[in-house]
């Protein structure tokens, strides 16, 4: 027997993040693998791997914490994990300096293994754990045949689960065409971590900026020119400037007009200047409060990182949203912790949010937390924003930039957008006669979603009735939904959604495009006006009625009690939909 579309409750959009928006964020947990094999003599010749990772150390915020991993044959602990303090910072910077090309070979499931250890379970959206691979090869440990295809799926089948299980993301970076490019997808993408590719290793320090801000991100000011304002909370100021070749050496000018050099940094106090083959690094103790300029090169790149009491804070976003997906994003101000509410201070800042495909002109509007315009709560201290309309497949950036007459703040987030379609949905016309009507199927893509969680509902919408919500059955490996014969004689709309969690484990809620469905001919004649596009209730009542009057006027009675109910169900499930 044929079960026709029947009515579900829509579920609300998940959270991108489980961390509550106003509330302290888990610090973030940082571990970094560096390849050491032999093959790294020719992909990384003049040993860019190590002003690299002393970039990343620089940035690393205090609160963070850092562990480091040397790997080839076997795998060398330079640094257990630990708080990121100056004495752990200074032992990394060293630490950088004794990275080799001696390994005869390349494990990187043993290297997976050590990052991964110490690690209790916990949902990615609870935590802020990274592991940065970085390695030019493929797994190889052995030279006899079978071993290395067999540690390769091991990692796929062992370690892949566990990094999932403990909520950490694999961020992977191939530094050759000869990298195991399949392998290192499949480890960040199943753990919404970047997967970076590269034959130049002159990139690297860009690309562990890039995971820098997706890992560990500190506060920012905005950089206009290379100009930039501090204010009176900054305790310290980091300065990344980056330095094409022949190019001037970098000065910095402080608010009192005297351009610093690196040589004159030497002798001032508070000041930290580390030159690198590409890049600058100043960070200076108590900057002086007013408009600062760096004499340099324009980049992109250039970042002006701070130390304040005063914080504009966000919540993480994924790094992989998939197109036609919207997620819930927040940000708010702290200051020595506390969540700022206070209306007078709101009232004094500007708050501007900008999005778009990155390295094109960025769309831009205001945001407050007014309740309005995106917001959900007037005067919480929060301010919310629902993204995903209007972005395009490819790499997008979000920056908020706060402005007051007194201090500037600015967030920025990459992500990228896949356009990967989730779910795969067929529509045909099956049954004779009287029966003829539309069955929908739909599969899931299980190499991005765990089948086993995902649910799938919709609405019909019949003009001139309005939208009726419809849920699919799970049958075989796939799901199921048979329309009616009075429905499938319309002219009608079919907007499917996927909820579920992605094989990271993230909550995702995505809304396939709307299929339009064409009216079969020879189907059930339309119900009469006022009885709504659920067909299989008058028909019910109709042959209820032929077998007995009185079981037909009950059935009647309760049709009109149906469809009250339809109808709140209706309004429900349609505002759910509005926000997906």
């Amino acid at each position: 027997m044929t079960a026709w579309a029947d009515t579900v409750q829509e579920p609300p959009l998940p959270p991108a993040t489980l961390a509550e928006p106003g509330k302290p964020l888990p610090a973030p947990e940082v571990r970094v693998l560096i390849d050491i094999s032999g093959s790294m003599k020719r992909t990384d010749p003049r040993n860019l791997r190590a002003p690299a990772l002393r970039l990343l150390v620089g940035l690393l915020p205090p609160e963070a914490q850092g562990g480091l991993w040397f790997f080839g044959e076997d795998v060398r602990e330079l640094l257990k994990p630990a708080p990121v303090t100056d004495a752990w910072r200074k032992a990394a910077l060293a630490a950088a300096g004794r990275i080799s090309s001696e390994a005869p070979f390349t494990n990187i499931g043993a290297a997976l293994e050590a990052a991964l250890a110490g690690w209790e379970p916990a949902a990615a959206q609870q935590v802020r754990r990274h592991v940065i691979l970085l390695t030019d090869g493929m797994v190889d440990i052995s030279k006899e045949e079978g071993v290395n295809p067999k540690a390769r799926q091991a990692i796929l089948d062992t370690l892949l689960p566990r990094a999932q299980q403990l909520g950490a993301r694999l961020h992977t970076i191939a530094l050759s065409a000869e990298a195991d490019h399949d392998l290192l997808q499949a480890l960040a993408r199943g753990t919404d971590g970047v997967y970076a590719r590269t034959d130049d290793a002159a990139e690297l320090q860009r690309i562990f900026l890039r995971l820098f801000e997706k890992s560990a991100p500190r506060d920012a000011l905005p950089l206009k020119d290379n100009a930039f304002t501090v204010d009176a909370t900054v305790a310290q100021l980091t300065l990344l400037v980056f330095r094409p070749p022949e190019a001037a050496p970098t000065r910095i000018v402080p608010p009192d007009g005297r351009a610093v050099d690196e040589a004159q940094a030497a002798r001032l106090p508070g000041w930290r200047w580390a030159r690198e083959e590409g890049h600058d690094l100043i960070t200076i103790d108590r900057p002086l409060p007013g408009h600062w300029r760096i004499q340099g090169a324009l980049d992109p790149d250039n970042r002006a990182l701070i130390l304040s009491d005063l914080r504009l804070n966000s919540l993480p976003l994924p790094n992989t949203l998939y197109l036609g997906e919207q997620v819930d994003w927040a940000a708010w101000f702290t200051e020595k912790g506390e969540l700022l509410k206070d209306e007078r201070f709101h009232n004094t800042v500007s708050l501007k949010l900008a999005t778009g495909p990155a390295g094109e002109p960025p769309r831009e509007r205001f945001v407050a937390d007014q309740g309005r315009g995106g917001d959900f709560v007037a005067g919480d201290g929060v301010i919310n924003q629902r993204l995903g309309d209007g972005l395009r497949p490819g790499p997008q950036l979000l920056m908020l930039e706060a402005s007051a007459k007194t201090f500037t703040r600015l967030i920025r987030h990459d992500f990228d957008v896949d356009p990967t379609e989730l779910m795969q949905i067929g529509i045909e016309p099956v049954g004779e006669g009287a029966a003829r009507h539309y069955r929908v199927t739909a599969s899931v893509d299980a190499s991005r979603v765990r089948a086993s969680e995902a649910t799938i509902s919709g609405l019909l919408d019949c003009p001139p009735g309005g939208p009726i919500p419809v849920g699919l059955v799970a049958e075989g490996e796939g799901f199921v939904l048979d329309l009616s014969p009075e429905q499938s004689g319309k002219a009608c709309s079919l907007k499917l959604r996927l909820d579920g969690r992605l094989v990271n484990g993230r909550p995702i809620a995505w809304p396939a495009p709307a299929r339009p469905l064409a009216p079969l001919p020879g189907g059930a004649p339309e119900a009469a006006e006022g009885q709504g596009p659920g067909g299989g209730w008058p028909v019910i009542a109709g042959v209820v009625g032929g077998t007995n009057l009185l079981a037909g006027l009950l059935a009647w009675g309760l049709l009109g009690f149906v469809r009250r109910r339809k109808q709140q169900q209706i309004a429900d499930v349609l505002k759910g939909f509005a926000t997906s």
